[in-house]
């Protein structure tokens, strides 16, 4: 889904987690580095946790727009 948005930076990601899935791809963007899973990991518990259904259904429908 990340790879497929075209602005990935029109998502509700700050710029945290922007890095944080930059450093763990290295070469391979399908296979993240070992220490950063259990980063990202956290990171999406803690953001499907907090985020605002606005916003939740802002990005569904972005995603749903790149599908398209």
């Amino acid at each position: 889904v990340y790879d497929g948005i075209s602005d990935q930076y029109n998502t509700p990601f700050n710029k945290k987690v922007h890095k944080i899935i930059a450093l763990s791809r290295g070469d391979d963007p399908l296979n993240p580095k070992d220490e950063y899973k259990e980063a990202i990991h956290n990171l999406n518990i803690a953001m499907v946790k907090n985020i605002e259904n606005s916003t939740m259904d802002t990005f569904k429908e972005l995603v749903w727009n790149q599908l398209q």
